[in-house]
C-alpha cells in the first residue's frame, strides 16, 4: 500500500474514452448476443469485480481494498447500473489486461516529426443495452514532463475522425495513431491517407478500435454506411473527439497557479486569476493547441474558467477542471491516494455520465428518424419499443444524485450541468409526448373501427340467428341451429380478410401475375400454331 508521501514515477496519465452508437441492420443481433461475441479465448475478460470481492473468502488484496472504496461510494441502485453483470444495463470487457502495463504495450501519437510514446495500461469496452458503448484506452506519461506537451498529447491522442481539410500543416488531428498491444498485435489510424486516399471514407469512426474489435469477436466492425447487412455498424455518438481524462502531477505548476496573492477578509484571490494565467490555463482546461487559448475575450474566459473549475482542496494542492470534452485533476502529487481515487471513483463517475449523455442523443436521434416515418402503424411500433427502451433508461441509468459523498454530489452536478444533462432529458421527454399524440390518436382510431366492426358482427349475428329458427322452424336458440348459422356468419369475416391479405401481399401478386403471364404466353401460342 502507497503511503500520502509517495511521489509516483509518471508525469501524467491520459484515459481517452470514445462514445459511440452500434448497430446491428438485420435487428438479430441483440444486446446480449453481441456481448457473447466477447470471450475470453479471443482475449476479452469480463469484468467482476463484484464476484470475485464476494467471494474472496477472508483474505483483503490491494484490488479488493481500492474496489471496495470504489463500489462502497455509490448508492446500491447505482451500482447495479456500473457493475452487476447480471443485470441488462451494462457489460465491462477489459482486453488482455495480462499484457497490459508491459513496456510492448503502447499508444503512440505522431504529429510531424513529434512522436508521443505512452505506456499503455489498459484497453476497456463498456456496452450498454441502450444501443451505446464506451471505447476506454487508459495510458500512462513516463516520458514528457511539461504541461505543453500534456496539452500536445490530449488534443493529438483524442481525434479519431478528421474534423476538417486544412491546407498546408494546419490539419488538426494527429498525423498516425497507433495501439501496440504486443509485437504481432499493432492497430493504426492514419490520417494522411484518409486525406490522400479517395477510396478511404472520411467518416470513419475509429480504425484501430474497429480492426480490434473485428479481429478479436468474429464479427465485422465498422463504420461504413454502405456495409453488409450482417456486419455491426459503428456510429459517431458526439463528435470527432474522444473525452480525455487526465491526471497532471507536477508541484512546480501547482504551487504557482494557486498561490494565494490577496486575502481581504472572506474575498480570496489566488495566482491562476491573473489573466495571462487564466488564459494559459483555459487551454488546458478546454483542451487548446499548446500555446492556443481559443477564448479571447478576457471577461468570458474568466467567467468560464471559474465556472468549470472544482476549488474544494485548492489549499490542499489540488484542483479540478470539468467542460464538455474533458475532465482533468492537477495536484502537486504529494498525495498519492488521489491517484487511486482518480483510476477509480472518478473514473467510474465520468463514463456514468458520459453513458447518460450518449443514450440521450441517442433516443433523440431515434425519435427524429420515427418523426419521418410516413406509415402510421410502423410509426407507432417504432414509438412504443422507444417509450419502453426509454422508462428502462429512466429507472436504472438516468439519477439526480449518486452517491451521499459531498465531494461526489458537487462533481456529479458539474458534470451534469456541464453536459446539459436536465435540458436533454427534458427535450427527449417533450418529443416522446409530442409524437405519442398523434400515436394515441392513431391507436384510438383504429379501436373504434375494431369496436364498430365487432358490434356490427354482434347484431348481425343476432339478428340471422333469430331468423335462421324462424324460418326452420326451430328453436331459433337450439344447438343445431347455433351451430349452422356461427359458422355460417363467421365464415365472411374469415374469408373476406384472408383475401385483403392475399391481395395485399407481395409474393402472390407476384405469383398471379406469373401465372396471368404464363397462361397469356400459353393461349398466344395456342393461336399461333392454329394460325
Amino acid at each position: 500500500m502507497n503511503n500520502q508521501n509517495e511521489i509516483r514515477d509518471f508525469y501524467s496519465l491520459h484515459t481517452f474514452i470514445l462514445p459511440f452508437v452500434w448497430k446491428h441492420e438485420k435487428s438479430t443481433l441483440s444486446f446480449e448476443k453481441l456481448c457473447e461475441c466477447f470471450k475470453v479465448e479471443k482475449g476479452w475478460h469480463l469484468n467482476t469485480p463484484l464476484e470475485d470481492f464476494e467471494n474472496r473468502g477472508k483474505s483483503f488484496s490491494e484490488q479488493d481494498r481500492l474496489f471496495y472504496n470504489e463500489y462502497c461510494y455509490f448508492y446500491p441502485q447505482v451500482q447495479k447500473a456500473i457493475y452487476d453483470n447480471s443485470e441488462d444495463i451494462v457489460r465491462t470487457f477489459s482486453y488482455k489486461p495480462e499484457k497490459m502495463g508491459l513496456p510492448a504495450a503502447k499508444y503512440i501519437i505522431r504529429k510531424g516529426d513529434k512522436t508521443y510514446e505512452l505506456q499503455l495500461n489498459g484497453v476497456e469496452l463498456k456496452l450498454y443495452s441502450t444501443g451505446i458503448g464506451l471505447f476506454v484506452l487508459k495510458c500512462e506519461n513516463r516520458k514528457y514532463s511539461s504541461v505543453t506537451e500534456v496539452k500536445n498529447i490530449n488534443e493529438y491522442g483524442r481525434r479519431v475522425i478528421l474534423p476538417a481539410i486544412l491546407d498546408g500543416d494546419g490539419n488538426l488531428i494527429a498525423d498516425s495513431l497507433s495501439l501496440v498491444i504486443g509485437e504481432k498485435e499493432q492497430y493504426e489510424s492514419n490520417f494522411s491517407d484518409v486525406i490522400t486516399n479517395r477510396e478511404i471514407h472520411l467518416d470513419a469512426l475509429c480504425k484501430f478500435m474497429e480492426d480490434l474489435l473485428t479481429d478479436s469477436t468474429g464479427l465485422v466492425f465498422t463504420s461504413d454506411k454502405n456495409c453488409d447487412k450482417s456486419d455491426v455498424l459503428l456510429m459517431r455518438a458526439l463528435d470527432d473527439r474522444m473525452f480525455v481524462y487526465t491526471y497532471l502531477k507536477d508541484k512546480a505548476f501547482i504551487d504557482e497557479f494557486c498561490r494565494k496573492t490577496e486575502v481581504n477578509g472572506e474575498d480570496v484571490k489566488y495566482e491562476y486569476q491573473e489573466m495571462d494565467k487564466m488564459k494559459y490555463l483555459y487551454g488546458l482546461m478546454f483542451v487548446d493547441p499548446a500555446g492556443d487559448c481559443s477564448c479571447q475575450d478576457e471577461q468570458m474566459c474568466r467567467e468560464l474558467v471559474e465556472n468549470h473549475l472544482y476549488k474544494r482542496w485548492i489549499d490542499y494542492g489540488s484542483i479540478y477542471s470539468i467542460v464538455p470534452q474533458a475532465a482533468i485533476m492537477m495536484t502537486t502529487g504529494e498525495a498519492a491516494y488521489l491517484v487511486d481515487h482518480f483510476n477509480t471513483i472518478y473514473y467510474q463517475l465520468s463514463c456514468f455520465v458520459l453513458a447518460q449523455r450518449v443514450s440521450l442523443i441517442t433516443f433523440q436521434r431515434e425519435l427524429t428518424e420515427i418523426s419521418r416515418v410516413t406509415k402510421d402503424y410502423k410509426r407507432t411500433k417504432m414509438l412504443l419499443d422507444l417509450r419502453e427502451r426509454f422508462s428502462v433508461f429512466e429507472a436504472s441509468m438516468y439519477y439526480e444524485e449518486i452517491t451521499a459523498q459531498e465531494q461526489g454530489i458537487e462533481l456529479y452536478k458539474m458534470f451534469r450541468e456541464c453536459l446539459s444533462l436536465e435540458a436533454e432529458m427534458e427535450n427527449v421527454k417533450s418529443q416522446i409526448n409530442g409524437l405519442s399524440e398523434s400515436a394515441d390518436i392513431y391507436l384510438d382510431l383504429n379501436f373504434n373501427k375494431i369496436g364498430s366492426v365487432l358490434a356490427i358482427i354482434a347484431a348481425v349475428y343476432s339478428c340471422m340467428e333469430i331468423l335462421s329458427g324462424v324460418f326452420q322452424g326451430e328453436d331459433p336458440y337450439s344447438v343445431s341451429a347455433r351451430i349452422w348459422f356461427t359458422v355460417g356468419c363467421a365464415a365472411p369475416f374469415v374469408i373476406v380478410p384472408v383475401l385483403f391479405w392475399l391481395c395485399r401481399n407481395r409474393r402472390v401478386l407476384r405469383l398471379v401475375n406469373w401465372i396471368k403471364n404464363g397462361t397469356k404466353k400459353i393461349i398466344a401460342n395456342k393461336f399461333k400454331k392454329r394460325s
